[in-house]
């Protein structure tokens, strides 16, 4: 009876962050670990011989996946929406290294191009994760458009109505821009930093994303992943980090 509980448990668990990861979200969290104790409580007032209360425990918990689907709709949808073969086992953001390489280098092209025209930038990277999936609604304006030096200078431009916020690109194109970021509490490790540096670092925060974001005072360049964020990074250290992301992704 352990050994079938302990299988059992497993089996959610792994169902739960491997075919749903996507969601993982504070509310998601809480609804899910609701389910498995209350699984988990039925099996073990089963195995201790109070067939009637586990029923009943049982039976209510029945309902809890039901919540679960009601109020995570949209999520799962989504979810399910950029679920692929390919993604499933490797997460992929773009289909080929030809591919990657072309990315990497429009995207140094851009940079050296704000730094020249002393623009600010914020370009956040998606990983196999979906940013909206973890952060919630990104709102922004919704694109599809193919990623090229003359489209990020335009976004980035300070008369362009979308040069604040991020400009979020997934699978090789751009798919959002004005997208703000849900900052993080300022506390003494932000200490310096400005607006464009704490979203750079929130978006990376357990996204699995990374961030490239360009100082619109000096036009340093920093690149945020995990949460860290690296400041005043070359070039060369730039091209580097976005190849090694891009090319584990693929």
């Amino acid at each position: 009876m352990l050994f079938k509980t302990i299988v059992e448990t497993l089996f959610m668990t792994v169902l739960f962050y491997t075919v749903l990861r996507p969601l993982r979200s504070k509310k998601f969290l809480r609804i899910a670990w609701s389910i498995i104790a209350v699984f988990l409580l039925a099996r073990a007032l089963e195995a201790m011989g109070f067939l009637a209360i586990s029923w009943i425990v049982e039976r209510a918990g029945m309902l809890l996946p039901i919540l679960f689907v009601v109020l995570f709709q949209t999520e799962i949808r989504r979810s399910l929406e950029g679920i692929s073969v390919k993604g499933w086992f490797k997460g992929s953001v773009l289909g080929n290294p030809e591919d990657a390489g072309a990315l990497v280098s429009t995207v140094m092209g851009s940079l050296r191009e704000f730094k020249r025209s002393r623009l600010g930038a914020l370009i956040i990277f998606e990983g196999s994760d979906r940013l909206e999936n973890i952060l919630g609604e990104l709102g922004g304006v919704e694109l599809d458009s193919k990623v090229t030096v003359g489209l990020l200078k335009s976004i980035f431009q300070t008369q362009s109505p979308l040069h604040d916020g991020a400009v979020v690109i997934r699978s090789g194109r751009v798919r959002r821009a004005q997208v703000i970021i849900p900052l993080p509490p300022g506390g003494a490790e932000y200490k310096g930093y400005g607006t464009r540096h704490r979203a750079a670092q929130s978006a990376t925060g357990g996204t699995g994303a990374l961030s490239i974001v360009v100082s619109e005072e000096n036009q340093s360049v920093s690149l945020s992943e995990g949460g860290q964020l690296k400041q005043n990074l070359s070039f060369e250290m730039i091209e580097e980090e976005l190849t090694r992301f891009i090319e584990r992704t693929i």
